[in-house]
């Protein structure tokens, strides 16, 4: 889009992982802002307050956010 003359500093998604450092990914570098609607923290937020999920299946959700590597050499 750039290379055809636009500018574009803002993007928007629906849902926004947020599993991954915003700072060091190529969006950042190419100075654009990222707007979401979503993200795992809303959706966990609303399991815990709506009592969806055992807080044992919420908990290994987190788990499986903070580190997806380190879940997965877990339960292999």
């Amino acid at each position: 889009m750039r290379e055809a003359g636009l500018k574009v500093k803002d993007i928007f998604v629906i849902f926004y992982y947020d599993i991954f450092n915003f700072n060091e990914s190529e969006l950042f570098k190419l100075n654009v802002n990222m707007h979401s609607l979503c993200t795992w923290k809303d959706v966990i937020n609303y399991i815990e307050s709506e009592k969806i999920y055992s807080e044992d299946k919420v908990s290994n959700l987190k788990e499986f956010l903070e580190d997806p590597e380190k879940w997965r050499n877990k339960y292999a």
